[in-house]
């Protein structure tokens, strides 16, 4: 069973939205189609580097625009994350130079030690809710 007839079972007003839903899967895959020719035209005129960086940005801003229109779809953690692959991008494609290569490791180093810093508090918090109330670990 494809994506349409899956689509059209889940419908409540199958008759009114058909057209709406045939139109919309007809136009994402028009629309992706247009993306990867584009993406093979722009790999030609660009270098590896410029590339691997529009990708970066594009993930970035696909990120925020579901932020944007979906809402609430992350948390201050994930938030940080993304911004921070979007930096470390642009730090990657200046690894040439001695300064942006130090910057980097020790970017990478103060990121791990705050996500360990951040997981420790998380285990903490459960173990000291599960310890003194029990009724939140019950499986019953």
């Amino acid at each position: 069973m494809g994506e349409l007839p899956t689509l059209l079972l889940k419908s409540d007003l199958r008759h009114i939205l058909h057209m709406k839903n045939i139109s919309i899967i007809l136009l994402s895959g028009i629309l992706g189609f247009s993306l990867s020719v584009s993406a093979f035209a722009l790999n030609k005129l660009i270098s590896a580097t410029s590339m691997m960086v529009a990708n970066n940005a594009n993930k970035f801003f696909i990120i925020v625009l579901s932020q944007i229109f979906v809402q609430f779809t992350l948390d201050i953690k994930a938030s940080i994350g993304a911004i921070s692959v979007l930096f470390l991008g642009c730090l990657y494609s200046q690894a040439t130079k001695p300064l942006s290569t130090k910057l980097i490791i020790m970017t990478i180093i103060i990121f791990t030690v705050c996500n360990v810093i951040l997981e420790y508090k998380n285990i903490n918090i459960s173990i000291f809710n599960t310890a003194y109330h029990p009724h939140l670990n019950s499986t019953s």
